[in-house]
């Protein structure tokens, strides 16, 4: 509530992380506060030190529209 984290924030950044991780983020034009609420998390000091080590484990992105 107000500007605390919560599960429900944690649980969607690790989603839209993995989704990023492996076929990008989505069209911030369509989805502006999802993704501005994905990097606004990624960014945290508690997620990025994650974050960054999975993006050495991921090497390969998929196109999800081929």
């Amino acid at each position: 509530m107000g500007g605390a984290i919560s599960i429900a924030d944690i649980s969607l950044a690790c989603q839209m992380t993995n989704l990023q991780l492996v076929a990008g983020l989505s069209d911030p034009a369509r989805w502006p506060n999802l993704v501005a609420h994905t990097e606004r998390l990624s960014a945290r000091p508690s997620f990025g030190p994650n974050l960054a080590i999975c993006r050495k484990i991921v090497k390969e992105s998929v196109d999800l529209n081929a």
